[in-house]
């Protein structure tokens, strides 16, 4: 009985937490409710119907097939009805359009049937069909295995045999340190976190705030230090996620460069950042750390005590970093619309989103140059709401020590 009394008092305190019924309920709710939104937009993307956002534009895949013969023309025909059943639109093109649509990111699939095709499977009984695919497009990687396994199990017999060689194009080379990196940017809003909920609502606990705003210092002063104190924190933190990415890449260029297409077809594999996307980087990590230090000030200054600052901050940016990692590890490319929508107008996704739409989303100028405004203004609003509470915990700090001068005079 003494078990059952604890246990319904603890339920019911737990229960009246607002914080705490939030994150155990409320944000798994969002969450799975998000994630089975993005599945079944993909699945229903295979096929191009059956999805709650309606019919899935198709994916645009090219084929190059240069013989003439009659196994160039069976695997042609092959293709072409996987594709009409895999909600794909095939486009005929030549190797060397195939070559700079691999390299510059544009065609997420792209397979090729050298000229020589027939005439070596009837000299030696071995025949080869190079395949390119783009890694971070689930229809793309689907699509290409299915085209490898069916080529290769119905032209191939006991006396052919044909081989169905797949490589990720340069854009899913690059996806997986474009992933990393998008990690890293995220970490830019938990890095300042503890020096701002411990400068603003913990030092509101330990009654030490009320002291420094008593000085002399010019109010703004005072929340500049603070913010460079946190700005500082939060870039060491990052420089330490940075440094370990480095050496992530630098492990990673050796097996990476295997899997993209060889130098023998005129395709030189490389996963390096070129300056344009080192500097759009930096300016996400930049932007990512200010609408960081806007949000700590406003979230601080609302909260009592640290450890209440420190759950609704992390209330407030979980789910969207959650949601931005969610949707770059499933393809951006492959959301449908209302999806990407609702992404683009959470304000604390578009770092991730500027880095990933710079590189391997080869978005338009226009609309990476949205990412940066749209960020920058949510932050310079947060940060005047933020400058707006902080004065206001001063005038009341103020008349609180008014009350005591006038109590005092009284007695």
């Amino acid at each position: 009985m003494v078990v059952l009394v604890i246990a319904k008092k603890e339920i019911k305190e737990h229960l009246r937490n607002k914080k705490a019924f939030f994150s155990m309920v409320i944000l798994p709710l969002i969450m799975w409710t998000f994630i089975g939104l993005m599945q079944n937009a993909m699945f229903a993307s295979f096929t191009g119907k059956g999805g709650i956002f309606g019919p899935a534009p198709p994916l645009e895949a090219y084929v190059c097939v240069e013989d003439n013969g009659t196994w160039g023309k069976v695997a042609y025909s092959l293709v072409l009805n996987l594709s009409s059943n895999f909600n794909v639109r095939l486009h005929n093109t030549t190797f060397q359009e195939g070559k700079r649509g691999v390299e510059n990111g544009t065609f997420p699939f792209f397979l090729y049937v050298p000229g020589n095709f027939t005439d070596s499977i009837q000299s030696s009984g071995y025949g080869v069909i190079a395949i390119w695919y783009d890694a971070s497009s689930q229809r793309a990687s689907a699509f290409a295995e299915m085209c490898s396994e069916t080529l290769s199990e119905i032209l191939s017999s006991p006396r052919y045999h044909v081989v169905v060689r797949s490589y990720t194009t340069f854009a899913s080379a690059m996806y997986f340190v474009v992933l990393m990196l998008t990690i890293a940017i995220m970490m830019a809003f938990y890095g300042p976190m503890p020096a701002l909920t411990s400068s603003f609502a913990g030092e509101r606990e330990r009654k030490t705030l009320e002291v420094l705003l008593a000085t002399p210092n010019p109010r703004w002063k005072i929340l500049a230090g603070k913010l460079a104190t946190a700005f500082f924190i939060g870039a060491l933190s990052l420089a330490s996620h940075l440094v370990g990415l480095f050496i992530y890449v630098e492990l990673l260029k050796s097996p990476l460069s295997t899997h993209v297409p060889s130098a023998e077809q005129g395709l030189t594999p490389s996963i390096s950042l070129n300056t344009w996307q080192i500097a759009v980087a930096a300016i996400a990590i930049v932007l990512s750390i200010f609408c960081a230090l806007s949000l700590g000030i406003v979230v601080s200054c609302l909260s009592k005590t640290q450890k209440d600052a420190e759950s609704y901050y992390n209330a407030v940016v979980m789910l969207p970093m959650l949601l931005a990692i969610m949707g770059s590890s499933m393809g951006i490319k492959d959301l449908p619309l209302p999806l990407y929508a609702i992404l683009v107008a959470i304000p604390m996704t578009h770092g991730p989103l500027l880095f990933y739409d710079a590189t391997v989303g080869n978005a338009p100028m226009w609309f990476v140059v949205f990412h940066v405004v749209y960020l920058l203004g949510f932050s310079l609003a947060l940060l005047f709401v933020g400058i707006k509470l902080f004065q206001r915990e001063e005038v009341v700090e103020v008349h609180v020590k008014r009350k005591r001068k006038f109590f005092l005079w009284k007695f």
